[in-house]
Parts: structure tokens; C-alpha cells; sequence
């Protein structure tokens, strides 16, 4: 109900301030009525009911205070800081730069941070996602050999398993030759991860990978773009890495780098049946975890698969990491904390310099504030004030000049002036 009672005088404040002078005249017109039958005259009964009644317009503003909503106050505040900041624009224009400045650093940092450590990787189900290998609580080897990697794909532990490793190669763009990062991946990885489409073309077959079907090759946009002018017949054209002939396949997005974050080519490989040069090769193995199988009954499994399939890791156990890590640059995850760090400290100082104008500003206007906190003001005070700080500059200079003029010193009553006597009905204000 009060609430409703402040809303409407909000919405109808001229209703609202009629029924209260109506309200406040009927009491004054009650306590006189109630001194006139005490005996009193009718001029003395009024006077004394408005001294008894301790001001009408003090209690009207009092009253409307209570009745109305603090929005019209938050409004009168908001006009006479945005005047007062306009009255001195150096001030104000240096505290915004640096709270902008300040601001901004904070922002792009956050979106760094975000982009790259609270953002999940754009795969589906990234929570069941994570990358595998075999170790102790001091650390152990990062890649696993293709025995572990194919027992791992047939345990119930995991939906899937997969591998890609990382590296550099030499890419040859019409004569211009380039380093760029490039993965060998199990074809399956795409399905693996979920969520990778291509732009042009296809990913890679099951069957690719093996003898004879190793010579294909993924792109990512920004080299077709980059180095290839986004050539749209890029889709079976040879191309030479490390002076090997290959043959595109697809394009992928440019938002997918996998399994480095420099990673803009893969070539497929199959540890099925792998050349005899591959026999020992390990590489970096990913797994999805089984959606009906606990985590730690999974874990157990799997260190079962791995010691059974390959002896060396009979002292060792399956060491599992978060995907988001993976596909970070090293050096950056190292370079985010102090970055962080030293953003916060640029935005400290920053705030503690709009601290030191606004102490500097507050020692000026300190006769500003004493007469603010003077008793006399009426309630509305800063209504009043802050219609005088809306005032033209040429109205305070009058101003200052009648001030000046009736400040001097004059005789009075001038001579030669008549006295008049005030009329009757001022009387009862005395």
C-alpha cells in the first residue's frame, strides 16, 4: 500500500500536492477552531494554530517527501552532478579518460582471459572430453604408443580414443615457401571431437591414413586465404610440404587450431596398420570418457588396457587433462597471469588518481560544503541550489552586482522618508 501511495504521488504529483495542502489546511483549520472555542479571538487562534503547527511549508515538504518516490531525488542529483562536472570540463574530462582508459585495458583483458581459460572449447560435450597419457604424480611421457592408443579404443572405459600430434612443416605457396604448424591425426579425431565441419570440401575417410592413402591434406582458412588468395578450386590441387606432394581435401574454419594452438594443417595417419617407419612412433592421445561409466571406474580400466598392452607402463598411470589446456600456446599460459596482473595494477592506479582530483577538488570547495551543512537551508535546499547552478552567467553577474549594492553601507531610513504604518493583516506575522 505505501508503495502504491508513492507511485501515485510520482505519477500525480499536482493531485497529490493539492490533497495535501488540503489535508494540512484542514488541521490548521481544526487547531483554530479548537482555540477559538477556548475563547481565543479568530486572528489570535489562527496565528497561534500555524505556531503550534510549527510551519506549513516545512511539514508540506516533509509530507511529499514520504509520499513520493526517491526517484525525482536521484533525478535533481544526477542534473546537479552532470552541471557541476560541466562546470569544470578539464576535471571531468581527465577523471573519464583515465576511468575510460582503465575500463577498456580491464575489458580486453577479460576477453582475453575468457576467450582463452572460462570459455569451453567449442566441441560438443567438452566435459567428456579431455587428453590422456601415462605417469606418476612427478610427471610421465605425454604420448602413448599406438598399442596403448588401440586398446584404449576397444575398452568400454572411453567412447572413443583418438590421436594427433603436433609439429612444423615447410609448405611451398606458389614458390613462396612458409613454416606453418601441422598435426598427424587418426582420421577420427574430427568425429572424435564433434562439431567440426568443413568449409570446403570433406574431412578424412576411415580408410585414409594407411600405405598409399597418406598423401591428403587438410587446410585451414586462413592459409587458403592467406596463401592461396582463397582459390575456390583449392579442393584437389597438389601442394608441396617438406618437398612431399599431397592432395587438399577440405578447408576447415579458422576458429578450429587443434591439437596447437598454431595448428593450421593435418595429415591423416593410421596406427591400424602403420608402416614399418611408424612401428614405434607415439603420439598424443585423446578420449571421450563413456557417458554410463563412473570417472574413476574408467580410469581403472584404462591403466589395465595400458599395462597389458604395452609392459613399460606397469609403474605408471593414466594422467588425464583438461581440453582447454591443450590447445593453448605454453608461453601464453604463462604470460596470462602477469598480464592479468599488471592490468589490475594499471586500473588501481588508475582509480587512485580520479581519488587524488577528487580530494584536490573537495579542499576547493570546502565554503561550498560549510554552507551546505548549515542548519538554516530549508529541507529542499538542494532543489534550490541547484536551480541557481543552472543560472545563465550573465544573471549571476546581476546578481553579484545587486548583491554588491545593497551590501554598501546606506543610512537608514533615508532622509526625508515618511514612516508608514504595516497593514492589519501582516500583523499576526510578527
Amino acid at each position: 500500500m505505501a508503495l502504491l501511495t508513492r507511485l501515485r504521488g510520482l505519477l500525480q504529483r499536482r493531485r497529490a500536492g493539492r490533497e495535501v495542502d488540503d489535508e494540512l489546511a484542514f488541521h490548521v483549520e481544526m487547531e483554530t477552531q479548537a482555540n477559538i472555542a477556548r475563547g481565543m479571538a479568530p486572528a489570535d487562534a489562527r496565528r497561534a494554530a500555524l505556531r503550534d503547527f510549527g510551519g506549513v511549508a516545512q511539514t508540506r515538504e516533509a509530507v511529499r517527501d514520504v509520499r513520493t518516490l526517491s526517484i525525482e531525488s536521484v533525478w535533481l542529483d544526477a542534473c546537479y552532478a552532470g552541471r557541476a562536472l560541466g562546470a569544470q570540463p578539464g576535471f571531468t574530462l581527465t577523471a573519464v579518460g583515465m576511468l575510460a582508459i582503465g575500463i577498456g585495458i580491464t575489458t580486453a583483458m577479460f576477453t582475453v582471459v575468457d576467450s582463452l581459460i572460462l570459455r569451453p572449447v567449442p566441441f560438443r560435450a567438452p566435459d567428456q572430453l579431455a587428453s590422456i597419457y601415462m605417469g606418476t604424480e612427478r610427471g610421465g611421457r605425454i604420448a602413448v604408443a599406438p598399442a596403448v592408443l588401440r586398446a584404449w579404443r576397444d575398452s568400454p572405459a572411453f567412447a572413443g580414443a583418438e590421436s594427433a600430434n603436433a609439429a612444423t612443416a615447410l609448405l611451398d605457396a606458389n614458390g613462396t615457401v612458409v613454416t606453418r604448424g601441422i598435426a598427424r591425426v587418426t582420421p577420427g579425431i574430427f568425429d572424435l571431437l564433434g562439431g567440426v565441419r568443413p568449409v570446403r570440401g570433406r574431412l578424412f575417410d576411415p580408410s585414409e591414413g594407411r600405405a598409399g592413402t597418406a598423401d591428403r591434406v587438410l587446410f585451414s582458412e586462413d592459409v587458403w586465404r592467406t596463401l592461396y588468395g582463397g582459390d575456390p578450386e583449392i579442393v584437389g590441387r597438389r601442394v608441396l610440404i617438406d618437398g612431399e606432394p599431397l592432395t587438399v581435401v577440405g578447408v576447415l574454419p579458422s576458429q578450429f587450431r587443434f591439437p596447437a594452438w598454431n595448428t593450421v594443417l593435418w595429415r591423416p595417419v593410421d596406427y591400424d596398420a602403420p608402416p614399418a617407419a611408424q612401428a614405434t612412433e607415439r603420439s598424443q592421445a585423446f578420449v571421450r570418457f563413456a557417458e554410463q561409466v563412473p570417472r574413476e571406474e574408467a580410469l581403472r580400466l584404462a591403466t589395465d588396457a595400458a599395462r597389458e598392452a604395452d609392459p613399460s607402463n606397469a609403474k605408471l598411470e593414466p594422467r588425464i587433462r583438461p581440453l582447454a589446456g591443450v590447445t593453448r600456446d605454453i608461453y601464453a599460459d604463462r604470460a596470462i597471469p602477469f598480464l592479468a596482473g599488471g592490468v589490475l595494477l594499471v586500473f588501481l592506479v588508475l582509480c587512485a588518481n580520479v581519488c587524488s582530483l577528487l580530494l584536490a577538488r573537495l579542499t576547493t570547495r570546502r565554503r561550498e560544503f560549510s554552507m551546505r551543512a548549515a542548519p538554516w537551508p530549508p529541507p529542499r535546499s538542494r532543489v534550490y541550489s541547484s536551480r541557481c547552478s543552472t543560472a545563465s552567467p550573465s544573471r549571476i553577474r546581476s546578481a553579484g552586482r545587486s548583491s554588491w549594492a545593497c551590501s554598501r553601507p546606506r543610512p537608514w531610513p533615508p532622509p526625508g522618508a515618511r514612516r508608514v504604518q504595516p497593514p492589519a493583516w501582516t500583523r499576526w506575522c510578527s
